[in-house]
C-alpha cells in the first residue's frame, strides 16, 4: 500500500509539472478567442480603450471604456465577443509563477461604444458586467466614450491595446 501511495505522489508531481499544475495555456486561449480572428481579419480596431482597476489590497473592480470602429459587417455575437474578450485579457487572475489560473474575482464592466468604420455614426452601445449584456441606465449614457475620443497609437500599441490584444 505504502508503495501504491509513493507512485500515486510521483505521478501526481510528474502531472503537474508537465502540464503546469492546472495552467491554463493563455496565449493559446487568446489566440483561439472569436474576437482575436475578426480583429485580424480587419472586421474591427480599437478607437479608444480606457482602463481602470480598483484596489482594496488587490483587484477588487476592473472597468473599461471603449470605442470600437467596425471595419465590416460584424454582428451582435460578434459585439459580445469583443466584450468577452476584454474580460478575459482584463479580468485574468495569475499564480506567483506568472501563470494564468482563471478569471479574478473582482467586479468587471465595460462600457463600449460601436462606430461605422472611422466616422462618428454610432451603431450600438453596449453596457458589459459580469460576463452579460445588461441593461443601460439612464445616469450611465455619459460613461461612454464620445466619438471625438481616441487613443494614440502609443496607448494602443502596435499589437492592439497596452500589450497583447487579438
Amino acid at each position: 500500500m505504502k508503495k501504491f501511495f509513493q507512485m500515486l505522489v510521483a505521478g501526481v508531481v510528474l502531472a503537474c509539472l508537465l502540464i503546469g499544475c492546472g495552467s491554463k495555456d493563455y496565449n493559446a486561449m487568446q489566440e483561439k478567442h472569436a474576437a482575436t480572428k475578426t480583429y485580424r481579419d480587419g472586421v474591427w480596431k480599437v478607437r479608444y480603450y480606457s482602463n481602470l482597476e480598483e484596489y482594496a489590497g488587490e483587484v477588487k473592480g476592473v472597468t473599461l471604456y471603449l470605442s470600437v470602429d467596425v471595419e465590416q459587417e460584424m454582428s451582435e455575437e460578434d459585439m459580445l465577443d469583443i466584450m468577452d474578450y476584454y474580460e478575459f485579457t482584463r479580468n485574468a487572475k495569475w499564480d506567483n509563477q506568472n501563470h494564468y489560473i482563471g478569471e479574478r474575482e473582482a467586479e468587471y464592466v465595460c462600457y463600449a461604444v460601436f462606430y461605422q468604420g472611422g466616422t462618428d455614426e454610432e451603431i450600438r452601445r453596449i453596457k458589459y458586467y459580469n460576463g452579460k449584456e445588461v441593461e443601460i441606465p439612464e445616469e450611465e449614457q455619459s460613461y461612454f466614450p464620445k466619438p471625438n475620443m481616441h487613443s494614440s497609437a502609443n496607448e494602443i500599441g502596435e499589437d492592439g491595446v497596452n500589450g497583447p490584444l487579438p
